[in-house]
């Protein structure tokens, strides 16, 4: 079940980060770049814990994949969330300390991925933890503890509060399905820890979807605006 969960996992996030990145190309919006390199680390801590399952072990490098991607996710998520709360202030709407929010979390959870980056693939691995493989690690090594909770914490809140205030710039409602796909993100942690893998992945891949409905639905006015024209 546990294989099973991870391989679906890592296909659905990859097939949304694949639709946002198309969404991007077609109308370079900043937002649904961040969403789907977010989406695209989610595939890639699934299936690193897939090739772990499969294997018996975890690889040293698949091992490190996984952590810096499980909260790489979170920090490119939140950069998502304040470029579309940026958008409404490009558009005249919340002035420029919106802007200035803005700008300044994404500034913040770039340098927290990239210190995230330096840490993992730089910590110490023991190699006794390469033969758990049984359940998902619910604490990160020490070498990674520090930057993992940083932009965990800090990701998770950005995406939350901004798509909340996203919404009340704008009004358009969808967006609230981005805030309600985090909050089963963040409560993946705590599924699996009394659910099990399944219900680790399965709080992922719900929230994965709604954050990609809630990013879709932020192009609502405009594809309906586009139309009437």
């Amino acid at each position: 079940m546990a294989l099973l969960a991870s391989a679906v996992t890592a296909l659905l996030s990859l097939i949304l980060a694949w639709r946002l990145g198309t969404r991007y190309v077609q109308r370079r919006s900043l937002h649904s770049l961040f969403y789907a390199l977010g989406l695209a680390f989610a595939a890639v801590a699934a299936g690193a814990d897939f090739v772990a399952r499969a294997m018996g072990q975890w690889h040293p490098l698949a091992f490190r994949l996984y952590w810096f991607s499980a909260a790489g996710l979170v920090g490119l998520l939140g950069m998502g969330s304040a470029a579309l709360l940026g958008r409404p202030a490009a558009e005249g709407r919340g002035g420029a300390a919106v802007k200035w929010v803005a700008n300044a979390a994404m500034a913040i959870l770039a340098v927290l991925v990239l210190w995230l980056a330096g840490a993992a693939a730089t910590f110490p691995v023991d190699p006794a933890v390469l033969g758990q493989v049984g359940e998902i690690a619910t604490r990160a090594p020490e070498g990674v503890k520090t930057p993992f909770v940083l932009t965990s914490s800090l990701g998770a809140t950005v995406i939350f509060l901004g798509a909340l205030w996203s919404w009340w710039l704008t009004r358009r409602h969808p967006v609230l399905l981005i805030a309600l796909g985090t909050v089963f993100f963040s409560a993946g942690g705590l599924a699996g820890r009394f659910g099990g893998v399944a219900a680790f992945y399965a709080a992922q891949a719900l929230g994965s979807i709604l954050l990609y409905l809630g990013v879709e639905g932020s192009f609502g006015r405009q594809r309906q605006a586009a139309a009437q024209g």
